[in-house]
């Protein structure tokens, strides 16, 4: 199929394209060109479209307004204010659009009611908020995402997994004790957040669990990121077996990640080893005890 030329196209032949399209990938194309060509008058037209009695049409404007003008970061105001409209409505796949929204342009005065949707029903509003939730540090949000890192969707989990350990900067016994119970999670990719969220947090029960994934296989970089975050000496004795234990491809595709891991415990090292000179030349009698 010949790839349209995006640019040929007016708005609303975008819009028209983008309404009937049931390709994923192709609606997205479309949605990525409207945002990009943010003006004033665009933006009169996305208002009509949030007001449309056509919720396909008001999806479509939830689409473009996440990332409106993007480049300019213009329209700010307005562009809330709309997608907050979209909050209030009945079709989920508008509403899943509009906290998608709310996902790239954070708006704190929203986030009550955005965490007001963790108890929904709908997968697609529990993805997209898990997502979105990220960066709101008010009480509600936290806990919203909380509740969503026990979701039995992966998706939703690992999402709300990711948005509290890397995005998120609060630190309660709550969100540390979430965090450790996602370690025995079924899905690397949980693990591996909830891992990289309490290293940054210095939790110490991360020790215990990065010791373990020294001694297990390979399932992603966090480990490297959770050893920079929290070095411990314990980790010695293994790292390098570790590492030479890994797929080449591997070792290649994460070569950075496992420098910055082995730089942090030579510090550890060196610190180590300073202590232990000194008391060696104390035994020497070279200096005076």
């Amino acid at each position: 199929m010949k790839k349209i030329n995006l640019k040929k196209l007016t708005v609303p032949q975008l819009i028209k394209k983008a309404y009937y399209e049931e390709d994923e990938d192709i609606y997205t194309d479309y949605i990525f060109e409207l945002r990009k060509r943010g003006n004033s008058e665009i933006l009169n037209l996305i208002r009509d479209l949030v007001y449309s009695k056509d919720a396909i049409y008001r999806e479509i404007a939830g689409g473009i307004l996440s990332q409106f003008a993007y480049k300019t970061k213009s329209f700010k105001g307005e562009r809330i204010y709309l997608l907050g409209r979209l909050l209030d409505d009945k079709n989920e796949d508008v509403i899943s659009s509009a906290i998608y929204g709310f996902g790239h342009i954070k708006a704190t005065l929203y986030g009550d009611k955005l965490a007001s949707f963790a108890t929904s029903k709908s997968l697609d509003i529990k993805r997209a908020l898990a997502f979105a939730l990220g960066g709101y540090e008010n009480k509600k949000a936290i806990e919203a995402l909380i509740l969503l890192m026990n979701d039995d969707d992966f998706d939703t989990r690992n999402w709300a997994t990711f948005s509290l350990a890397q995005i998120c900067e609060s630190d309660t016994p709550a969100i540390r004790d979430t965090l450790y119970k996602n370690l025995n999670d079924i899905e690397s990719e949980v693990r591996g957040e909830a891992l990289l969220g309490l290293a940054t947090r210095k939790d110490t029960r991360v020790i215990n669990a990065i010791l373990e994934d020294l001694q297990s296989d390979f399932y992603g970089s966090w480990i490297f990121s959770a050893i920079v975050k929290m070095p411990d000496k314990r980790y010695l004795q293994y790292f390098d077996k570790y590492i030479n234990s890994l797929h080449e491809e591997d070792r290649k595709a994460f070569d950075l990640d496992i420098k910055e891991a082995r730089e942090a415990l030579r510090e550890v090292a060196k610190r180590i080893a300073i202590p232990s000179v000194i008391e060696h030349i104390k035994k020497l009698k070279i200096i005076s005890k």
